[in-house]
């Protein structure tokens, strides 16, 4: 690691009271921290300075001059109190650092810390090593605040106060902070010291400390925090961490790491862990922790930083207790690379030792398994999940070889052949591009690999699970492994949606209810959420939450297909053309499932030349040999206009090609025109629903 040594001016500066703020007005805190991030990056920059981190509501930044970084604080907080004010405390200090990427290490870097804590809002203090470059500029002016044993310094500090006009300049009885006395005020107290400690003090030790161990007793839960039933509140969210590699690139490590991590504590079982859908949202975000915990409905936070520079990695984690913006357990691990699965374990168990989580023989060594020997594999694994999960194609065929290749260093890597398995089952199931067949054949070999290397890898019991669902019908069975990886127990939405299909409607609310505890912001839960709600005769609120999903997710395409799909079985068809389209130029596709419900909207809305427009369009597509056939959505809209024979020929065409769609079958509402034929019956027991 490249690294270097030089004398700096070292500024810390911090928001007093944001924490209270964010409680008691969120959109004022909001508008505090923007205006704050974009003043402070602008005026830094200004005056030649370098910012190294952010923190909190805190920042640390590097000035090769003293005059540049004093001057840089006067003028920050002038800006800083305009409307909205902020609060803002500015400590500068001048020492020897060693400077490693973007991180410095020194005394003076705690030395500049401790004297921004003694600094109030509005103010600025120096110490005297600052003082004695800037003292003979006509343009700064200067108060003496004292000399302060600091907490952590070995020597005392003459501290200052920037007396500028603008700035707030405290009296001497103001100051508080990490000091333990002022210098100046010793000898008026060490004669009163002695008698009192000699009178009061020591007998009184006793009682206080009976008194301070009751009280943190009292107190240790409610760090972590206490449910309404009294129980302790162990809900957690891992944050995606951020990459500081100077690299975009390196994500997928970042990415990989935290998703491991959130993997590992998802094993905890009376710990409720968020979906790895759920934060990815959170990606680089600017939202507080307590904007992210009162989003996500928990009260912990893990959330850290990641930085690789060629075989060596800095992990940076801290955990934090939201309602009460604690700080719970915080740490910096600086290891080789080949290290990783033991940061990642230790990381895990901290987060179960600080929530006071109970583990199990099973769950430790969970959290304690390697995913692979080979840090190489590991590294290409990492790679090929991050492209598996762009949600694009270009994502999906960069993903293949990469994931190859984690399989030729290590052939004993089981989520490496999950992840192929998932590439396969990706193009046959939603991409098209493989018959469902073909699909099919390619993926098993993986899945049944990887389960014969652990049979217990939840990813791979539920791609099992998707294979006999999707592709061969065999919905006991597809059950039986959900149950296996443990779907039916919260996370698994893909068990709820195959109860709502199996037209279980209960059960499937029932499940979507519990999973919606650790999926709050995935948008496939909420429509799954929103669609049953329609199967369970409660339109307006199955409409209310896909509503709901497109104001939180206005990009998601299935938000769309999902409320236009309700519009039109509710009867409302000219909301449902308008969302259905809107949907279609969004994705900027022509897209089969999309024209099958917009075919009969059409229909039912007096345009029946549309609907026959739409009809020769998705014969195009069919007769086009694609992959992915239309047979069911030309079946779809031939039954909703009443074209019942059409209907039955097309749904015998889909039969054959093995839709995919054919598991809506049971329950897809434009079918119930066919339901008192014999022949609709015969076909559901031939695709597997055999009650």
């Amino acid at each position: 690691m490249t690294h270097s040594r030089q004398l700096a001016a070292i500024m810390f500066t911090d928001i007093q009271g944001y924490t209270a703020l964010m409680q008691h007005n969120e959109e004022k805190a909001i508008q505090v921290r923007d205006k704050h991030r974009r003043i402070f990056n602008s005026i830094t920059e200004k005056h030649k300075g370098k910012v190294l981190q952010y923190f909190g509501d805190g920042t640390l930044s590097i000035f090769d001059s003293a005059i540049d970084a004093v001057e840089c604080g006067i003028e920050m907080q002038l800006e800083f109190q305009k409307d909205p004010i902020i609060p803002l405390r500015v400590g500068i200090h001048e020492g020897d650092i060693l400077l490693r990427e973007d991180d410095i290490i020194g005394d003076g870097v705690n030395v500049a810390s401790r004297i921004e804590s003694l600094a109030l809002p509005g103010s600025v203090f120096i110490s005297d090593k600052i003082y004695d470059d800037i003292k003979n500029q006509k343009s700064i002016t200067t108060k003496r605040m004292g000399s302060f044993v600091l907490k952590n310094v070995k020597n005392p500090v003459d501290v200052y106060a920037i007396s500028n006009d603008g700035l707030m300049v405290p009296s001497k009885d103001q100051i508080k902070g990490k000091v333990k006395e002022s210098i100046d005020d010793q000898s008026k107290t060490k004669s009163i010291s002695r008698n009192y400690l000699r009178k009061y003090q020591i007998p009184g030790i006793l009682s206080f400390i009976l008194i301070i161990t009751s009280i943190f007793l009292y107190m240790e839960e409610d760090f972590i925090g206490v449910g309404s039933d009294g129980t302790i509140d162990r809900s957690i969210a891992i944050i995606p961490f951020m990459n500081l590699s100077n690299d975009p690139e390196k994500d997928y490590f970042s990415d990989g790491i935290s998703e491991d991590i959130l993997t590992q504590i998802s094993n905890i079982g009376d710990l409720r862990v968020i979906s790895r859908s759920s934060v990815m949202g959170y990606k680089n975000t600017k939202k507080s922790s307590q904007e992210i915990a009162k989003e996500l409905g928990v009260n912990h936070i893990l959330e850290g930083s990641v930085r690789k520079y060629r075989d060596k990695i800095r992990i940076a984690v801290q955990l934090i207790e939201t309602k009460k913006d604690n700080l719970l357990w915080a740490r910096t691990f600086d290891r080789k690379a080949d290290d990783i699965f033991a940061i990642q374990s230790e990381v895990s168990m901290e987060v179960a030792k600080a929530l006071k989580s109970e583990l199990s023989t099973q769950e430790e060594e969970d959290i304690n398994k390697k995913l692979t020997e080979n840090i190489e594999a590991y590294d290409y694994y990492l790679q090929g999940l991050y492209h598996l999960r762009s949600g694009s194609m270009e994502g999906l065929k960069k993903s293949y070889p990469l994931l190859r290749q984690a399989i030729n260093l290590d052939s004993e890597f089981a989520e490496a052949y999950a992840g192929i398995a998932d590439y396969y089952i990706n193009l046959g199931a939603w991409r098209g591009v493989l018959t469902p067949e073909l699909a099919k054949n390619e993926a098993i070999p993986y899945v049944m690999r990887a389960l014969e290397l652990d049979p217990n890898l939840k990813m791979a019991r539920n791609q099992l699970s998707t294979i006999k669902w999707w592709f061969e019908w065999d919905f006991a069975g597809a059950e039986k492994e959900y149950i296996k990886a443990k779907a039916a127990d919260n996370q698994g939405y893909y068990y709820g949606f195959y109860l709502m299909l199996m037209g279980r409607f209960s059960e499937a609310d029932e499940h979507f209810v519990k999973s919606h505890q650790f999926n709050p912001m995935d948008i496939y839960d909420r429509t799954n959420r929103g669609v049953i709600q329609y199967f369970l005769n409660n339109g307006e609120r199955s409409i209310e939450i896909l509503k709901e999903g497109i104001d939180l997710f206005p990009n998601a395409i299935i938000g769309y297909h999902k409320l236009g799909k309700i519009y039109l079985n509710v009867g409302n068809y000219n909301e449902a053309i308008k969302i259905l389209e809107q949907g279609m130029v969004l994705s900027n596709e022509r897209i089969p499932a999309f024209l099958g419900e917009l075919s009969i909207a059409y229909f039912k809305s007096g345009q029946p030349e549309k609907t026959e427009e739409i009809i020769e369009e998705l014969k195009s597509i069919e007769s086009k040999g694609s992959q992915r056939s239309s047979s069911f959505f030309l079946a779809q809209t031939y039954a909703g206009i009443s074209e019942l024979e059409l209907a039955f020929e097309w749904l015998e065409k889909s039969y054959k090609a093995h839709d995919v769609e054919m598991i809506w079958l049971k329950i897809e509402p434009q079918f119930n025109s066919l339901r008192d034929d014999p022949r609709f019956t015969e076909l559901l027991e031939r695709v597997g629903f055999k009650d």
